[in-house]
């Protein structure tokens, strides 16, 4: 802006061009009192330039005594006091300042436009599609591992193993592996056609019921299926439908429910006496409390159930999972997140499923659970305590320095030895 203010005295300094500027201050000339503004190398005058004696020595700027450019300068006299610097530090920090609030702008653009989706968007949206709570319930898309060759199970480190589908009432086919006990394995590996047959032999059974996302060849489900074959025991290990190479339809609470009941019953046909346990994990755990619950009312009594990892009901869970925190500040957040789900049919409300049933319990929980808070685990067991007060219920609280978090429990190394002890103790009481 200084040099466009200069220049706009005239294009021409003296008759010459102009080829370039700088702007310099030069200090005393002349015992004058102001410093004058100068253009440096510029200036062609008629004359064909500046004498070598009108250079000053000191500061490499071109002085002139030239009249016609002193007085085309006259009015730019500047203080000797002024520096240069003091307009580009100005321009500096004009040019700063305006970045500063530009950025400031689009941050909290930014900002506000995030906040608008979690706090507003988002809940709407949740409240209003089934679908979506659906989705993020049971996370029936996610697929780990993302390619599995369920007919090989002895690709995932399975011996004894054989994959086989169970065809519903209502015509879902549930993929399922069924793991022989370790004291089988030698004598019928190899031999596929005799695992259906073997179910009746009198060791236990134990049907798996998994959590959400994933399948049955997730890797922490396949070390627990090691735990329990070492203890020589059948494994039953089932995907809902829309799991897994299970039928791909709409999953619902009832639907795998259904799916639990199914297995359970056509393991039942072919057991002939020899006892049936479940596990439930995480999700699993609701599901299979409320299986097994509607069983016993339909006469049919497993001997015993494993809760890992389980909730009181799913509004309680939904209240405790990490990603809720956020709303849970918010006035809304029953309205857009709680009622909806149960309005959509998924309550999975163990506390009650399992109130009045006869079957023996054992809870497993560590307290480094982030995922489901090991409080919901003794909320749950102090509750049954109360309702189940014929029947046996136990709890084992794994410590932090375990670190087996949601899902790790089966590295305990005493996991086979605490399992065998509940079998046999529900086996002896139901015979009493």
């Amino acid at each position: 802006m200084l040099f466009k203010l200069v220049n706009g005295v005239s294009t021409c300094i003296g008759g010459g061009k102009l080829k370039f500027a700088e702007v310099a201050v030069a200090g005393w000339w002349r015992g004058n009192t102001h410093a004058r503004l100068f253009i440096r190398s510029g200036l062609r005058g008629g004359r064909g330039g500046l004498h070598s004696r009108n250079r000053y020595p000191y500061c490499n700027c071109a002085l002139t005594r030239s009249r016609t450019v002193h007085g085309s300068l006259r009015h730019f006299l500047l203080p000797t006091s002024f520096k240069l610097t003091n307009i580009a530090n100005k321009l500096s920090k004009m040019t700063l300042k305006g970045c500063l609030k530009r950025t400031c702008c689009i941050t909290s653009s930014f900002f506000a436009i995030i906040l608008f989706l979690v706090f507003i968007i988002i809940p709407i949206v949740f409240r209003y599609s089934p679908s979506l709570q659906r989705g993020m319930i049971f996370l029936n898309y996610v697929r780990i591992p993302a390619v599995v060759n369920y007919s090989h199970p002895e690709n995932y480190g399975i011996k004894g193993a054989n994959n086989f589908y169970i065809k519903t009432f209502d015509n879902i086919t549930l993929g399922v592996w069924h793991i022989l006990p370790g004291n089988l394995l030698k004598k019928y590996d190899e031999d596929k056609s005799s695992y259906e047959r073997l179910l009746s032999n009198g060791e236990p059974i134990v049907i798996y019921m998994h959590g959400n996302s994933g399948t049955r060849a997730n890797e922490h489900r396949v070390q627990l299926y090691h735990v329990l074959q070492k203890i020589n025991c059948h494994v039953i290990a089932v995907d809902y439908r829309s799991y897994a190479d299970s039928t791909d339809v709409e999953v619902s609470e009832s639907g795998v429910v259904s799916d639990a009941m199914e297995v359970f019953k056509w393991t039942h046909e072919r057991a002939n006496g020899s006892p049936i346990f479940g596990w439930g994990h995480s999700l699993g755990t609701g599901i299979s409390a409320h299986a097994y619950s509607l069983l016993e009312k339909e006469g049919l009594y497993p001997n015993g159930l494993i809760l890992e990892a389980p909730f009181t009901k799913m509004s309680d869970e939904i209240r405790e999972y990490p990603l809720t925190k956020i709303h849970r500040m918010l006035p809304w957040f029953e309205f857009f997140i709680i009622e909806p789900v149960v309005e959509n049919n998924i309550i999975f409300d163990t506390e009650t499923n399992l109130m009045n049933t006869k079957m023996p319990i054992l809870i497993l929980h560590a307290k480094d659970d982030v995922v489901i808070p090991y409080k919901l685990g003794e909320k749950l067991y102090t509750h049954l305590l109360k309702t189940r007060q014929n029947a046996k219920t136990e709890i084992v609280l794994y410590d932090q320095h375990y670190k087996y978090g949601h899902k790790y429990i089966c590295k305990d190394e005493e996991l086979g030895n605490r399992t065998w002890k509940f079998i046999q103790d529900s086996l002896e009481n139901s015979s009493q």
